[in-house]
């Protein structure tokens, strides 16, 4: 199954944070964080099992970035949210030798 990694840039209201997260193909996560007013910054596909771990793996190198939003407007997806200052790349986090797309459309497709 295809998946996708992606990283979203939020202002809330002055409260800028950075959000990590996955997703599946068409599955309109994406979507849901650029409605809400976050920019995304990048987005990969690749299968999901490796997005998953590459997901966990963020989270655990980029621990002490962590940031709790106060804004509500998130909806869910707190514990994947870090400092603007955590420089996160994540090419860098998918296995090398599996296929990587960078979506042509992430607004509208994902």
């Amino acid at each position: 199954m295809v998946g996708y990694l992606y990283l979203i840039d939020f202002n809330h209201d002055g409260e800028r944070f950075i959000k990590v997260g996955i997703g599946r193909k068409n599955g309109g996560r994406i979507k849901q964080h650029l409605v809400t007013g976050g920019v995304l910054i990048q987005a990969l596909a690749a299968p999901f099992v490796d997005c998953y771990e590459a997901e966990q793996a963020i989270i655990n190198e980029y621990k002490e970035f962590a940031y709790r939003p106060l804004s509500r407007r998130l909806n869910g997806g707190h514990t994947e949210c870090f400092l603007p200052s955590a420089e996160i790349d994540l090419r860098r986090w998918l296995p090398s030798g599996i296929s990587v797309e960078e979506p042509v459309n992430s607004s509208t497709s994902l």
